[in-house]
């Protein structure tokens, strides 16, 4: 009877391990944030995963004209460096590689025409860190938002 108790509480506690450890979703909305969201509003491309450390994953997104968007990225635990290339998806071109800032986390850029974007996110480890195992799994949270810009390149609201 004590061996019994002893499995189903070793059973549990490995379950809720892997339930909580895994628990991904809606991520990016509790722990991607910035105090410079105050006029922008959720882009409903936002995504969390699971991730690998440097395995690269990738997301394509629609981003629609005359409009600011702001990216930012986020890992449960601050796991850094994440890398992310933007590319054009028709025709591959790269648009932005955040290695050229040291890995910066965030960007915040205009599209003037409505164009669909590839990101390709990594994030990093070297083969000391504990994250490289593939057992261990890291929580990678892409916080897109948006704000319409106003006919003179201000953003609507402004003046």
């Amino acid at each position: 009877m004590n061996l019994k108790k002893t499995i189903l509480i070793l059973v549990l506690y490995f379950i809720a391990n892997c339930i909580f450890a895994q628990n991904c979703r809606n991520f990016h909305k509790e722990n991607c944030k910035t105090s410079t969201f105050y006029d922008y509003k959720y882009y409903g491309q936002s995504r969390s995963a699971v991730m690998i450390a440097n395995q690269t994953v990738q997301h394509k997104a629609v981003f629609y004209g005359r409009k600011d968007y702001q990216i930012i990225f986020c890992t449960e635990s601050n796991h850094y460096p994440v890398h992310f290339v933007v590319k054009n998806i028709e025709n591959d071109i790269v648009l932005y590689d955040n290695i050229i800032d040291d890995y910066v986390e965030s960007i915040g850029f205009t599209i003037d025409y409505t164009q669909s974007l590839l990101f390709e996110i990594t994030v990093i480890a070297d083969e000391e860190n504990q994250y490289y195992n593939m057992e261990n799994r890291i929580c990678l949270g892409m916080q897109i938002v948006w704000r319409r810009i106003g006919s003179l390149g201000f953003y609507a609201g402004q003046f």
